[in-house]
């Protein structure tokens, strides 16, 4: 019983080939005993199983390549054809359990047509990251077709999912906000749109003609309301705001679309609410708001990732609130706001490089100013 456990002879037949070569002939092969005629039949078995599994496995191939051939020409829906087969296996193992015998079995699904699915790549991937990416399309030809598509993007660290064809997609994330009841939302979700539905012009209408909805983003660190964001290097930087009634933070969180989850960032040298904020020359830059004592800001700051921490930049030339931001070649335009006495409707813009000196008090220079103005008014 041992030996047969343990054969001595390759699973190719080959032993007995072997001593048919040596001369052993059919009647030889009539007079062996038992457990040599078993050996010989277990060796054939396995040659043939060899095979068949050789087969199995060239055949499984020819049917990832047919599929993302199918795939790419529109006339399979990768998602759906998974869907069905899935739905034949859970039917054939329910039909098992009750004593009946499956019509058909369905094909075996493995992790590398799975992976075809580019929603599964992209999302596989982020959470597995580049090193996971790389041995899986080192691993086989099916696994290095399955991410193909999504590799390139993962590798550069962006989290942000690559788009078919070449249309181009934005983004519209909505964070934190007013609660009620003195209360901040530390909640957040994004709408994806696309040039097929028109972009940011198209507008929500056309937006949602092309089913395009809000999905729920990570809940963040801290509640906030009146905070400012912006994106650098495919993150996206939440920085300062209130939380309910308490005063203006300069803490500062970036979401990580790769874990899910928000981290914490460097904070701002100054605490900020009501404030407005944008992306120049690949910094971020927090301009005005209210300061802890809701005292009205000039102060400018930027934070650049490759230093790692928030600078002082030129200050404005008044202070202002709840102001409008935006980033042309030409520099930051800060478009009207609040400047404590009223609506303003005033323009100033900061042209590139921007690291200059200047508003080095911060909020304290300006609490100063702005305690200065109201005695002089109460005179």
């Amino acid at each position: 019983h041992t030996a047969f456990r343990t054969p001595r002879c390759p699973p190719t037949g080959a032993f007995c080939r072997a001593r048919r070569g040596m001369g052993a002939g059919t009647a030889e092969e009539d007079q062996e005993g038992p457990l040599e005629r078993l050996h010989r039949m277990v060796c054939n078995q396995q040659a043939e199983v060899s095979a068949l599994w050789r087969e199995t496995a060239a055949c499984r191939e020819e049917l990832a390549v047919l599929c993302e051939c199918l795939a790419d020409g529109g006339a399979l829906h990768l998602a759906g054809y998974l869907a069905r087969l899935h739905q034949c296996d859970t039917q054939a193992a329910s039909d098992a359990d009750g004593g009946r015998v499956p019509e058909a079995a369905s094909p075996v699904v493995g992790f590398a047509t799975a992976l075809l699915i580019e929603d599964v790549a992209w999302h596989i991937g982020i959470g597995a990251g580049p090193d996971a990416i790389l041995a899986c399309s080192a691993s086989s030809r099916a696994m290095a077709r399955a991410v193909r598509p999504v590799r390139p993007s993962i590798l550069a660290g962006r989290g942000r999912r690559p788009q078919a064809g070449a249309q181009e997609a934005w983004c519209v994330c909505v964070c934190g906000g007013d609660a009620g009841r003195d209360a901040a939302l530390d909640s957040a979700e994004c709408c994806r749109l696309s040039a097929a539905s028109g972009g940011l012009a198209a507008g929500a209408a056309a937006a949602a003609a092309v089913g395009c909805s809000w999905e729920a983003l990570p809940r963040m660190l801290t509640g906030r309301e009146g905070a400012v964001a912006g994106v650098l290097n495919g993150r996206l930087f939440v920085c300062g705001g209130r939380s309910g009634d308490a005063a203006a933070v300069n803490s500062v969180e970036w979401l990580d679309a790769g874990r899910s989850t928000w981290q914490a960032g460097p904070s701002m040298l100054t605490a900020r609410a009501g404030a407005c904020a944008g992306v120049m020359g690949g910094r971020l830059f927090a301009v005005g708001g209210w300061g802890e004592d809701e005292n009205f800001l000039r102060s400018c700051e930027v934070l650049d990732l490759a230093v790692g921490f928030w600078q002082v930049a030129q200050p404005m030339g008044g202070s202002r609130a709840l102001a409008a931001a935006a980033c042309l070649p030409s520099g930051l335009y800060v478009c009207g706001g609040n400047g404590g006495d009223g609506p303003l409707r005033s323009v100033e813009f900061l042209p590139p490089p921007a690291l200059r000196g200047g508003g080095g008090g911060g909020g304290r220079k300006e609490k100063k100013e702005k305690k200065e103005k109201a005695k002089a008014t109460k005179g």
